[in-house]
């Protein structure tokens, strides 16, 4: 934990013991329950909840809150003695009950005919289908049955309202959260006439609150990371809370979920709290000494975590500096230093404060930057975190290295060190005389040893004042005057970068056998636009405003969008408007053609081969403007870019077929998981762990894996009516424009607007504005086919994924980005 936060755990609630918590495990058998439904009479239930209680720790009382009791559906299941399932599960939907102090009775079928039984309860499943004889046949069995849908449960957000894609309704006692819970009672005879049953809650409460906060750090997000996406029906915790859990491999199996903190009062105080209920997440315990509670950092990959997102404000000139983004974390638990289990049916409050703007650590750079107009962005250029795929960033920038080809310049010229490369009218503005984008001194002395002279290069800042909404790319030169990386400045007063701008998204469990329509479940997140967008939705019936840069498949820098042209068009100013160069008035010019002088310009096909273009990649490095073709020629025309024999590279812009190049992995059906769909598609699971030096996202969010828009159809697949499509079509209120998609559920929930920008396609040329939006994932399939999703607002042309259009699907082809977060 950092010095310069200081967090406080407040406290948990104890979970109640009941005999179920007791009850040794039998060992694994296969079911022989034969099941007997011929004997059931009616017999009441009186269920109850256990209080959630705080300890004296926390000095106040949190009482339940009826939300937290409400019981809306029940599973009822029988065993005998010998722990054999005695009737058919059953499911019972009883519709908010709250038992309060004194129960709820509720009426359920049973065999009382047999003494000595056990009877299970499951409430708050919300699914009638599932328990079955043959996954609960016994006792064992149906305390290792996982939720069909564990996901997080949101109660009240920072503002105290209602989190938008959430189920929620209110906040308070009408508020429906639907937490899951299970108990049970042992030993039943039915001489009572009602069996009591006590029900724990599965999941564990989380209350975050922000304190004290210097007027110097403004937050953006608040984020709780690392949160199970499973949990069965019995706790998975043992005697020895020492030793973490052992939980299924696998990134399906975790969680995070950004919020937005509000705004500071007149109090300089972020008012209000968030309130969410996780699965339990047991991760045991370190060995660090009580005496160090900030010692206590992260156990594991999976400890559960909070972490606050925040940069720094000059409180005089009123400056956002967007490079200063730092960030603090805490990592609750049993104790402020060395527990980390998250139980289920305790309560956790934690309160995060901020006593200094002092920090201490760098904030690495990324190859986009969101910042809002007229701010200050600062960042170090040689700085980036990103391991994906093998690359190295030092084979680019190297500060430490003997190679000053790899250093920036030190030139008393600033516009020789770093300058804009393009720019929408006053994105940034006139960059002349440098002061506008500037980089620190380069060292000097001859007494600096070779570690101190790279050090302070490594901690050379590079510095943008933006300007007027718009889009610009930045580039640093090294000392023969070639641009060593470039990097995307995205200036919009909307704040689609903060995380907690992500717009939930479910999509379908997926695996060998089929795509699971029936099994909604956690995709990733998705920003509220596509990359260099500067409206989230359309402008009445105008969606230019949401169209976002182009991108040809695994490049990082930018190509300006058109706003007009459909066939094979020419790729002009008169398309994509005006975009000028370092001094905000000279004009830089475009072409489809080969043309050089033209700043935007295209390398055709056929001249990138191994001999011509040894290194393809270091070439789109060192001129981030050029086009590359994947037709032999460049402008050859629809036609040509129809017929895959007019392609070069199998439409890749690269002859080295490079499928690392978004963190995306080779598709390998002998060691990877797949499904080959009726439109001959493969779906892999070839999504790579790590973002790449490539990823042209900003931080914290990547390019999204092939497989996330399952969600958008009603079958996973391409839709063969336009019924079939999950779209608004009372929003759809622009042709062939633009579509509003469904992200969480089916025909219901929010929606996110998908603009049909247009593309440029493999020989240079502009195609299909307002009719075809052509979207790029992170991975390949067979023959290096790019999965994409193209949205068209007809069912014959909307594709989860593209196969029947070569010029939209091969690598070379220049398409948008609708960036995910960087983990679930």
């Amino acid at each position: 934990m950092k010095d310069n936060v200081i967090s406080y755990l407040y406290g948990m609630l104890l979970l109640a013991c009941f005999a179920s918590c007791a009850d040794q495990w039998p060992k694994s058998r296969e079911s022989t329950s034969i099941v007997d439904d011929s004997k059931l009479v009616d017999v009441s239930l009186s269920l109850g909840v256990t209080e959630m209680q705080t300890t004296l720790q926390t000095r106040s009382e949190t009482e339940d809150t009826p939300a937290e009791r409400m019981i809306n559906d029940i599973w009822v299941f029988q065993y005998g003695q010998d722990g054999n399932l005695l009737i058919t599960p059953r499911y019972y939907d009883i519709d908010d009950v709250d038992p309060g102090e004194g129960g709820a009775e509720v009426e359920v079928l049973l065999r009382t005919d047999v003494a000595n039984t056990t009877v299970y309860v499951v409430a708050n499943i919300g699914r009638d289908d599932w328990a079955t004889v043959e996954n609960a046949g016994t006792l064992e069995q149906l305390r290792n049955l996982t939720l069909p849908d564990p996901r997080i449960i949101v109660g009240e957000d920072a503002l105290g309202v209602k989190e938008e894609g959430t189920e929620t309704q209110t906040t308070g006692e009408s508020m429906n959260l639907d937490i899951p819970m299970e108990g049970n009672a042992s030993n039943v005879t039915f001489t009572d006439g009602t069996v009591n049953i006590q029900l724990t809650r599965m999941y564990a409460k989380v209350i975050i609150t922000v304190g004290a906060i210097p007027e110097t750090i403004e937050l953006t997000d608040v984020n709780a990371m690392d949160i199970p996406y499973y949990c069965r029906v019995s706790t998975l915790e043992d005697e020895n809370l020492n030793d973490a859990a052992v939980y299924p491999t696998g990134r399906e199996y975790w969680n995070s979920r950004a919020f937005k903190p509000g705004n500071k009062n007149e109090n300089d105080q972020y008012a209000g709290q968030i309130v969410i209920y996780i699965p339990e997440n047991l991760q045991g315990c370190s060995d660090n000494n009580e005496a160090n509670p900030e010692q206590k950092t992260k156990k594991g990959d999976h400890a559960f975590g909070i972490q606050l997102t925040a940069f720094y404000v000059d409180i005089f000139t009123g400056d956002h500096d967007e490079g200063s983004r730092r960030t603090y974390s805490w990592y609750p638990g049993g104790n402020n230093y060395n527990d980390y289990n998250i139980r289920r049916n305790y309560i956790y409050q934690v309160q995060l404060n901020i006593y200094t703007d002092t920090y201490e650590q760098d904030t690495p750079s990324s190859n986009c930057f969101v910042v809002k107009p007229g701010q200050l962005l600062s960042f170090l250029p040689y700085y980036r975190v990103e391991t994906g795929s093998g690359y190295d960033f030092t084979d680019y920038l190297n500060a430490y290295g003997t190679d000053d080809d790899k250093k920036i310049n030190a030139s008393t010229i600033m516009t020789e060190n770093v300058a804009i490369i393009w720019q929408t009218k006053d994105a940034i503005g006139d960059n002349s005389d440098g002061n506008l984008v500037w980089i620190d001194p380069a060292p000097a002395g001859s007494d600096l040893t070779p570690e101190e002279k790279g050090q302070q290069e490594f901690h050379r800042k590079i510095y943008v004042r933006a300007g007027q909404r718009g889009n610009a790319l930045i580039a640093a030169f090294n000392n023969q005057g070639e641009i060593l990386w470039s990097w995307h400045i995205w200036v919009t007063e909307n704040e689609p970068g903060n995380v907690s701008s992500a717009i939930l998204y479910t999509t379908y469990a997926w695996n060998e056998d089929g795509i699971k329509t029936n099994i909604r479940v956690p995709g990733y997140d998705v920003m509220p636009c596509n990359l260099g967008a500067l409206r989230y939705e359309p402008d009445g019936k105008d969606v230019t405003g949401t169209y976002g840069m182009l991108y040809q498949w695994g490049r990082k820098d930018p190509f300006p969008p058109a706003y007009s042209g459909d066939a094979g068009t020419d790729y002009t100013d008169a398309r994509t408007g005006i975009h000028y160069g370092n001094d905000n008035q000279t004009a830089v010019e475009k072409t489809i053609g080969t043309d050089e002088s033209k700043l935007f310009h295209s390398r055709q096909g056929m001249e990138i081969t191994k001999e011509t273009l040894p290194d393809p990649i270091g070439f789109t490095v060192k001129n981030p403007t050029v086009f590359m073709c994947g037709t032999k020629n460049a402008q050859m025309g629809e036609s040509a870019v129809e017929n895959l024999s007019n392609y070069q590279n199998n439409g890749d812009w690269t002859w080295r077929h490079d499928e690392g190049l978004w963190g995306g992995l080779k598709p390998d059906p002998e060691n990877m998981k797949y499904y080959t769909t009726n439109n001959r598609v493969h779906i892999y699971d070839n999504y790579g762990e790590q973002k790449t030096i490539f990823d042209p996202c900003p931080s914290g969010w990547r390019v999204p894996p092939g497989d996330i828009w399952l969600g958008f159809t009603s079958t996973g697949e391409n839709p063969r009516t336009y019924e079939e499509i999950n779209t608004d079509s009372q929003k759809n209120i622009f042709g062939e424009e633009g579509m509003y998609m469904f992200m969480t559920d089916w025909k219901q929930g929010p929606v996110s607007f998908f603009p049909a920008q247009g593309t440029r396609v493999a020989d240079g040329g502009v195609m299909r504005v307002g009719r075809c939006g052509n979207y790029h994932n992170a991975t390949t399939d067979d023959n290096f086919r790019v999965n994409i999703l193209h949205i068209h607002n007809s069912a014959g042309l909307f594709h989860i994924f593209e196969t029947s259009f070569p010029m939209y699907y091969v690598k070379s082809m220049a398409g948008p980005i609708r960036c995910v977060r960087d983990h679930k």
